[in-house]
């Protein structure tokens, strides 16, 4: 059921590019409703072939980084397109704020902190041993990491007429 209603909502350029995917037709044979939409979503967000092309991820970094909160948006208008900008980011392989080192070595100095480890060698050397900081440990300081520089950023877009204050606070 769920295949057919999804399959009847498509426009005819959608349908012409799900036509031309080498998965439609097992998706079809199965009337799998959820590979269907996982298929959908990856032509959305230009991902059929799972390859972007240089000037592809450029264009996604340029749409992220310019697209500023307008004068007449509300903030939650604001923060949802911000939060689906950084959804498509993320289905693409560029994880927004991932490039950061000092946010990660700050959130792996605190891990270090709290848990009583001591790190004689330096940040760099001990993430590079790995015996220190587990991939676990490193995994959740570059989530940390990450949501710490996309709130900064998604502040940072905000309405300079409406936030300036707050942007002169934080900084």
């Amino acid at each position: 059921y769920m295949y057919n209603l999804i399959s009847s909502k498509c426009d005819d350029r959608l349908k012409e590019r799900l036509q031309g995917h080498k998965d439609l037709s097992d998706i079809t044979d199965k009337q799998d409703g959820i590979r269907l939409l996982a298929l959908i979503r990856s032509i959305c967000h230009c991902r059929e072939d799972d390859d972007m092309s240089t000037l592809q991820r450029a264009n996604l970094d340029i749409q992220i980084y310019t697209a500023v909160q307008r004068a007449n948006e509300k903030n939650t208008e604001y923060c949802d397109r911000f939060r689906h900008s950084m959804e498509v980011a993320d289905s693409n392989g560029a994880k927004i704020g991932s490039h950061q080192q000092p946010l990660l070595y700050k959130h792996l100095e605190i891990w270090a902190r709290e848990n009583n480890v001591s790190i004689t060698s330096g940040i760099e050397e001990a993430v590079k041993d790995a015996t220190t900081f587990t991939p676990a440990v490193v995994a959740a300081a570059q989530d940390k990491a990450r949501a710490e520089y996309r709130a900064a950023l998604l502040i940072a877009l905000a309405d300079n007429t409406r936030f300036f204050g707050l942007k002169d606070d934080l900084r």
